[in-house]
């Protein structure tokens, strides 16, 4: 088992993230799994089955609608099979340059998101603090008393901001999610009106096939986005995802861990690619005085 040093902790096992007040420090849960593989787990308690905690802003809307993803899911990969297929039938020289651009673009979008939420402030006076430094089980009938309180005051937005920060301190809890919690959201909001829109630019539009493929990687990289995500905080994953990685089309998670390790760098989550486009990026706006480490924590 690789072991990974804690960053953000100091002697004892207390957690200080980068702008974080002498006063505003975490103990490690005593059941935490640990430092374990990608980042580090605090204050993540699980029961013996293994059943994944009710945390990281509880049940957003979309995981409550059960039957929403029967119908979103399948619609999606109908829509991509067919832009899929209109550009096999007009294949060009463009076109595999196209599908590389299209995966560049989704692996930039996937930074310039994680960049932004990681560090847009969470909004005051809703008790967040409570539960991003709460030390006790995250299965305990006062946490998700907690949860579905502080989460309740939340809207879409705001959850997302709150979950992005909270993924910082027990980042293998995403690895435990489904695939529809990890990407229902952005498949209704983003991936599937998206898709839509290419069929009919394919159908109608008689778009060149580079122009398909460029689309269609991007769709389908930004779609699965988080998913990609999830799988560098675990280590049991199809082999298809080691077969990406070969090929460097999906990153490792030791190439993940540079971004844990400080959160200042290395946002992208899919292949990397764009990582020292965005890291540029992330060291302008700083320079210019946005992104400051207080948007790391949830206030009180």
């Amino acid at each position: 088992m690789r072991v990974f040093e804690c960053p953000h902790c100091e002697p004892g096992g207390k957690l200080r993230l980068p702008g974080m007040s002498s006063l505003t420090r975490i103990s490690l849960h005593p059941r935490s799994q640990g430092f374990q593989q990608s980042g580090f787990v605090a204050g993540a308690s699980h029961s013996p089955a293994g059943r994944v905690s009710a945390h990281d802003g509880a049940r957003d809307t979309i995981e409550r609608i059960s039957g929403m993803k029967r119908i979103v899911m399948p619609i999606f990969l109908a829509s991509l099979a067919v832009n899929l297929g209109a550009m096999i039938m007009r294949l060009d020289w463009l076109t595999v340059p196209a599908l590389l651009g299209g995966w560049y673009l989704a692996d930039f979008a996937s930074g310039l998101v994680h960049m932004l939420m990681d560090y847009h402030p969470c909004p005051t006076g809703r008790g967040l603090a409570d539960m991003f430094f709460y030390e006790g089980s995250r299965e305990s009938e006062e946490y998700l008393a907690m949860a579905r309180a502080r989460m309740s005051r939340l809207n879409a937005f705001e959850r997302i901001a709150y979950d992005f920060k909270n993924h910082h301190p027990r980042p293998d809890a995403l690895g435990r999610r489904s695939l529809w919690r990890q990407i229902g959201s952005t498949l209704i909001v983003g991936a599937l009106p998206c898709s839509l829109a290419l069929n009919a630019v394919a159908l109608w539009g008689h778009a060149p096939g580079w122009l398909l493929g460029l689309g269609s990687t991007f769709i389908l990289g930004g779609a699965f986005a988080q998913y990609f995500h999830g799988t560098l905080h675990r280590r049991d994953n199809p082999a298809f995802i080691g077969m990406l990685r070969r090929a460097h089309l999906l990153m490792t998670p030791e190439a993940h861990e540079l971004h844990h390790i400080s959160l200042q760098r290395d946002f992208a989550t899919n292949c990397g690619w764009s990582n020292p486009v965005i890291n540029a990026l992330f060291r302008t706006l700083r320079h210019h005085g946005h992104l400051p480490d207080a948007g790391l924590i949830p206030p009180p």
